[in-house]
């Protein structure tokens, strides 16, 4: 391979390489491409090249072990003739190299000059997997963008460049089967017969013309060929096997014909064979394996007969098993396949939010929720962790792809409802199978979301569980979804996934180009989470111009709030359900019916009734990680019996919230007064979103305060005053956010669903805080004699109970477990506002609960011990402190400012597995 500014003595690399062509065309455009090959710019050698010798050296150094054949690596550094030397561990790692380059000329004042004083790099991925999901969800937004050639090169052009190195396209991930009914827009969801005609069977889809077929298929293989140039390992989800969803009546818009029971399996395994000859570039294929992919529970002899055809296709094609009701009948199938599997768990529920795992899932996912509903452990004093598993009922009928009546289908899911929204059961060391985490699209869909600090946690904890990394769905997923861009749209079906009224600003950055720097964070850090911020944040700066320095802060700064929403406060896990982002409240004096459901035989909630456990309050909402925050009926309780728990409670963290809403409006501020005349779309953008966020973060704190002072309606009038004083600050909030979601131009209609809770924009959540604020004040009018003679002052109490900072302590972690030993703890600290601590602890395993030892004090140090474990156990401990003093209570090591760290401490049998054990 040659060119006229690169040159290459690697035999093995194809010519021409893609990024090599990349690297050509972008020193041109910079006047720094007229050289020869005899005097290049570039030259791409062989890790064993003598010349590459002291690269490749101190590559070694620095790894521990030699370059070559190591995923995604490379060495890189000026030589001594003023060229530019790669070496690489394979034809990824050289294009990772090239295309820093590429950026290097791009946004060097002088290129050339850049390039021949480029600091030395040696690079190795600290994740194998960064995955990017892009769903197709309906045929009336998707059909464009999934046919448009041109933005196949740019999109997967951009996600190499951020070291994403795994993409899927996730066909029928829209809707669930047995939950959705009455599927209207159901293009591609069963998508087989959408793109191929399979010998042996008169299978067809009503509507669907045989050229438009053979367009879908020829757009795929496309996909595909562009993935695998650009370095992107090409995964195809196939989310959805049931190609009928109603069982009284079609009422999907493409019909499949041809299909029963007695040959669906059958047609589905002869399809998925041809798919995959066809489509040479799929290495990966993702399945949801349980009752909503399709088939009702047991789903293990459909899968034994699709994946039959596996062994004959002629290359490694990986299964990507969604964990959630994975049990071991088909964990049994795929072994003896002798197939390369994988485990993909949710990270935080369908939710983004903080970068470290949760300490524990809710009772609703670890015990089942109808088993949490009925558990009264207040009343009983019956432990949870002690009940025997819920009886399983469920029968299974007969032929799959088609619901029958009366049959739920849940039987593995319910037996392990803690797999659903979790790593559940697989945190344990020596997994035969690999895992990775994926952050469904739940929290920040439309909002621009970009902290280097928090990407680079999330590449840190990427690894927990032994984890390969993770795999993220992308802004805007699920646009359009439960044919929400046609049904019930204000202004007619939509056509496109515009976000912004101005046509200008959609133009540069609408869809996927808003959310550039996104990708890039989640990519690089992933990537290598010691990145520096310099090369992080490198193009986001040049688009950002003079006031690049503050907008980077304030954006920064916004993004944590709401991936801390989320952690705090979670009505529900579902992403159908629960968007923080534009958020339909719980009401604070809680609901006394179910309101009308017209969605009802669509099978969709009408609230987040579904997915709490009563009473349905916004002070009653769980906190998704509940072990580390308490809500605001928890902390009434304990203001009344006087005794902080040492989680962290509403009233900090709208302490927090308050805090982070401060910041970014001084750096959003200081931004435009830098900016002067020099607005980009980029920093329009990111300076309107960040004023959201900040709002939002006011919004949440108000929201906390509000549930607080009505759960203390029995202090006294004084608390519900304050309560109302509080939801007015909270709606005040609401009405800068709709301020500032006008002034930029955010369309009025943004459909995720039908659902009032899925659909619309913050003005149209105005109803509901007036309807909160109307309940406040009758109660304030219906409570007799103002409640306890003098009544409590509200801001005593919130003083009282927001704690200030936490003790010093100092603990030095085991350095692994002794099986059959018991395992010494110590935390030490000569703060003298410490009068106890208390280790709470369980084996990394969500469906356990924790255990607590008081621990014993000796001088300065607190001491206890963890029981052995059972023998042969697998599983790590993870464990953090519960810190008391005479009126107060903390975590230990808790949560940083900055939200970035994991605020327990993990401990292996194995000294040599590092996951958990530090993030900093």
């Amino acid at each position: 391979m040659s060119s006229p500014c690169i040159t290459s003595s690697h035999p093995d690399l194809p010519a021409p390489l893609w990024a090599a062509d990349l690297l050509t065309e972008r020193l041109r455009a910079r006047g720094g491409g007229s050289g020869t090959g005899t005097d290049a710019l570039v030259r791409i050698v062989p890790p064993a090249d003598a010349g590459a010798a002291g690269l490749a050296g101190r590559w070694r150094e620095r790894h521990g072990r030699d370059l070559d054949g190591v995923e995604g690596a490379y060495a890189m550094g000026a030589a001594g003739d003023g060229a530019v030397q790669i070496a690489a561990g394979d034809e990824q790692g050289y294009t990772y190299a090239l295309l820093e380059l590429c950026e290097i000329v791009e946004h060097a004042d002088e290129p050339l000059v850049a390039l021949r004083t480029i600091a030395e790099q040696l690079e190795r991925p600290r994740n194998p997997v960064r995955a990017i999901t892009r769903a197709f969800t309906t045929e009336t937004v998707d059909r464009d963008w999934f046919h448009d050639r041109d933005f196949w090169d740019e999109y997967l052009t951009e996600l190499a460049s951020s070291r994403i190195n795994q993409f899927s396209l996730a066909l029928g991930a829209g809707n669930d089967y047995l939950i959705d009914r009455r599927v209207e827009d159901n293009y591609l969801y069963f998508p087989y017969p959408f793109l191929l005609a399979v010998g042996g069977y008169d299978v067809s889809v009503d509507g669907l013309a045989e050229q438009e077929r053979q367009m879908n298929l020829a757009t795929l293989q496309h996909i595909g060929r562009v993935a695998t140039r650009r370095g992107i390992a090409f995964g195809l989800g196939l989310w959805n096997h049931s190609y009928r969803f109603d069982p009284d009546a079609d009422t999907e818009r493409w019909p499949v014909r041809g299909l029963d029971g007695d040959n669906h399996a059958e047609y589905c395994r002869d399809a998925l064979r041809e798919l995959l000859r066809q489509c040479p570039d799929i290495v990966r294929l993702t399945l949801r394996s349980h009752f909503e992919g399709g088939v009702p529970e047991p789903t293990h002899e459909f899968w034994r007969v699709v994946l039959s055809c596996l062994p004959d296709i002629d290359r490694s094609v990986e299964l990507d098993l969604h964990l959630k009701g994975v049990g071991e009948p088909l964990r049994e199938i795929v072994t003896e396949l002798e197939v390369p599997v994988r485990l993909s768990s949710k990270y935080w529920a369908e939710h983004q939010s903080l970068p470290y795992h949760q300490s524990s899932i809710r009772d609703n996912e670890r015990l089942g929720g109808r088993r949490a509903r009925e558990l009264d452990q207040k009343a009983s004093g019956i432990e949870r962790a002690s009940l025997p598993p819920k009886p399983t009922t469920q029968r299974w009928l007969p032929g799959t792809g088609h619901p029958n009546k009366g049959t739920s289908g849940t039987e593995e899911t319910s037996k392990r409802s803690f797999t659903r929204y979790s790593y559940g059961d697989y945190g344990y060391d020596g997994r035969e199978w690999p895992l990775v985490h994926r952050v469904w699209p739940g929290t920040q869909r439309v909002l621009l979301w970009g902290d280097p600090t928090m990407a680079a946690a999330y590449g840190r904890h990427a690894s927990f569980a032994g984890a390969d990394g993770v795999e993220w769905f992308e802004p805007l997923s699920f646009l359009g979804k439960k044919n929400s861009a046609v049904a019930g749209a204000p202004n007619g079906p939509r056509r496109n996934r515009d976000i912004y009224t101005d046509p200008q600003l959609q133009a540069a950055v609408g869809d996927w180009r808003k959310f550039r720097y996104t990708y890039r964070l989640l990519g690089r850090a992933g990537y290598d989470p010691d990145t520096a911020v310099e090369v992080l944040t490198r193009t986001q700066r040049a688009a950002l111009g003079p006031a690049a320095e503050p907008a980077l802060r304030a954006l920064a700064l916004g993004s944590r709030v709401l991936p801390l929403t989320v952690a705090t406060h979670a009505p529900s896990t579902a992403c159908n359900v629960y968007w923080p982002e534009i958020v339909t409240p719980v009401p604070v004096a809680g609901r006394v019916s179910q309101p009308e459901n017209p969605f009802a035989g669509q099978g969709w909630p009408t609230s987040s009734d579904f997915d709490m456990i009563p009473p349905y309050s916004f002070g009653n909402v769980s906190a998704l990680d509940p072990e580390l925050f308490s809500n605001a009926v928890e902390l009434a309780e304990e203001i009344r019996a006087g005794s902080p728990s040492g989680r962290e409670n509403p009233l900090a963290v709208a302490a927090r919230m308050d805090r982070m809403a401060d910041a970014i409006f001084a750096a959003v501020d200081e931004a435009v007064a830098l900016a002067g005349d020099d607005w980009t779309p980029e920093l329009v953008v990111a300076l309107a979103d960040s004023r959201i966020l900040a709002n939002l973060a006011r919004y949440y704190a108000a929201a906390q305060r509000t549930a607080v002072g009505y759960e203390l309606r029995d202090h006294g009038a004084a608390m519900l005053e304050w309560a109302i004083e509080q939801q007015r600050t909270a709606i005040t909030a609401w009405e800068e956010i709709c301020a500032a979601a006008d002034e930029v131009g955010y369309v009025d209609d943004l459909p995720f669903g039908q659902t009032e809770y899925s659909r619309g924009s913050w003005s149209w959540r105005r109803p509901f805080l007036a309807a909160d604020l109307a309940s406040l004040e009758q109660a304030l009018g219906e409570a007799s004699g103002g409640g306890p003679a003098g009544g409590a002052d509200p801001e005593e109490l919130v003083r009282q109970w927001t704690p200030v900072s936490a003790p010093r302590g100092e603990h030095l972690a085991p350095e692994r477990l002794i099986e059959g030993e018991a395992t010494r703890i110590e935390w030490r600290s000569d703060d003298p506002r410490v009068t106890g601590v208390t280790l709470r602890w369980r084996p990394v395993n969500q469906a356990l609960a924790y255990s607590s030892i008081d621990l014993t004090r000796e001088g300065d140090a607190w001491v206890g011990q963890i029981p052995a474990q059972v023998p042969g156990d697998p599983y790590p401990l993870q464990y953090h402190f519960r810190v008391h003093g005479d009126d107060a209570a903390w975590a230990w090591p808790g949560l940083d400012e900055d939200l970035a760290n994991q605020p327990y401490v993990v401990v292996h049998h194995d000294p040599a597995i590092s996951w958990g054990r530090g993030d900093r």
